[in-house]
């Protein structure tokens, strides 16, 4: 089983370090199949691997893209989320539930403050290592392992499961993930001190104080989750935890999920698509015109691209930066948040007076999201 999984993700890292070539690979072309086969459309926008692209690897515009034009659709039923996963794999959605039901008990138990272990418990506390609840919120992160024990059950029949070759190309090169593949835990300071260390030339201007808390509680919180599933003994988690943790998105309250060539597309601070949800599929839309084979990209960080859609002046916050570096690898540096780079160019903006209706149209269909009532009671798979 684990001999499997490993050799699919060696098999995606050598996808992901191919030979540049243009306007894609062989690999791109699969993936693009892939894609249709799934479900999803991909009228205007098309998977490369190329130096033009700011990752090696990203999502360009296949023609003249124009304001408002969608350019994905990704059908709902193709994302990988808990409520779809659990179609495929019952027995593991079995024991998250189970888990999950433990874990939200002893919550319930530790808000009565009558109760005489509570009670104990503040007299005396647990040790850091084994007090798993002081970093973990039950409504907030319990769907970190739940998805990173779907994926494993995925990448052990990735031969034969839908999603299967779309995670077997999921990749990452940071020094955050190089400590989950590595499996280095939390009391491991030398290794963690090395990764500060990389952090630190990535983003120099970040307190090296505040880097260091933001490893210690990643891997105190992946500590955590592992000691409340019973999962210590799975070689490849950490790799897949950094891996899940870093391509999920927020679906609505309390659930989260992975979106197929959504996830593919990569950051900027001034995006030029948009995500929404129109009650069965999820849809890209450009939010200003796209020139032929120019890179699409979304602003990963919600905080910054709020501010941006509103016009603001943005700052440069510290803890923000590391948390993006921590979760992602990309370093937000000061100067990234110069208002001239971070909104709509000069010469853009000469069309923008002509354009309010427009950006107000745009803008209310983007806020279709979050997720209604699909995620209750699916019933079918892809």
């Amino acid at each position: 089983m684990l001999g499997g999984i490993v050799s699919v993700l060696l098999a995606g890292a050598s996808v992901s370090t191919s030979t540049f070539s243009s306007p894609s690979t062989n690999k791109d072309a699969i993936f693009t199949e892939w894609c249709h086969r799934v479900g999803i459309e991909t009228p205007k926008a098309e998977l490369r691997t190329t130096k033009e692209s700011v990752a090696g690897r990203g999502v360009f515009a296949s023609e003249d893209v124009l304001k408002g034009d969608v350019v994905l659709r990704i059908p709902e039923a193709a994302v990988l989320h808990n409520q779809n996963a659990a179609l495929y794999f019952p027995e593991t959605a079995g024991f998250l539930a189970s888990k999950k039901q433990k874990i939200l008990k002893e919550r319930r138990r530790r808000q009565r403050w009558w109760d005489p272990r509570t009670l104990w418990r503040r007299l005396r506390p647990l040790p850091f290592e084994k007090d798993n609840l002081e970093f973990v919120d039950p409504s907030e992160d319990l769907w970190q392992m739940e998805l990173t024990l779907f994926v494993l059950d995925v990448l052990e029949n990735a031969s034969v499961h839908p999603w299967g070759l779309w995670v077997s190309e999921w990749y990452r090169d940071d020094p955050m993930q190089r400590l989950h593949q590595a499996n280095v835990q939390w009391k491991n300071s030398v290794e963690i001190d090395g990764c500060v260390a990389e952090l630190q030339e990535m983003l120099p201007d970040a307190n090296p104080l505040t880097l260091r808390a933001a490893v210690d509680l990643r891997l105190r919180r992946l500590n955590a989750l592992k000691n409340l599933y019973d999962v210590h003994h799975v070689p490849p988690l950490d790799t897949i935890y950094g891996l899940v943790i870093s391509r999920a998105i927020e679906l609505g309250k309390g659930i989260a999920g992975v979106i197929p060539m959504f996830d593919m597309i990569n950051h900027s601070l001034e995006p030029n698509l948009a995500l929404s949800f129109d009650g069965s599929a999820f849809e890209l839309i450009a939010q200003r015109n796209i020139a032929e084979n120019e890179e699409m990209f979304i602003c990963y960080t919600r905080d910054i691209s709020e501010t941006i859609n509103t016009k603001k002046t943005p700052l440069w916050d510290e803890v923000s930066a590391v948390w993006t570096l921590v979760q992602w690898g990309i370093p937000t540096l000061p100067e990234m948040g110069d208002v001239k780079k971070m909104t709509i160019k000069s010469s853009e903006r000469e069309n923008q007076n002509q354009e309010t209706e427009d950006d107000d149209e745009v803008a209310i269909k983007i806020k279709t999201f979050p997720i209604p009532s699909w995620t209750s009671r699916r019933k079918t798979r892809l």
